[in-house]
């Protein structure tokens, strides 16, 4: 994913009207990913859309 000297990054990413705020931070070596949406946890690696009509959303990914 990221290099492990990486700390992490910021990017945001417009899509089907929404605004993600993605934030990526390495929590230690290797590539397992633990994603949150809005603070909560969410299974596998595919976010869902938010369905309630939000024009903006923060993505969590961590890293180790």
């Amino acid at each position: 994913m990221i290099p492990e000297r990486w700390e992490g990054f910021r990017a945001v990413r417009q899509f089907r009207g929404v605004t993600y705020n993605i934030i990526v931070r390495r929590q230690g070596p290797g590539n397992a990913v633990a994603l949150t949406l809005d603070g909560w946890p969410v299974e596998g690696n595919v976010l869902p859309l938010p369905g309630d009509g939000r024009a903006e959303a923060t993505v969590e990914a961590v890293l180790g």
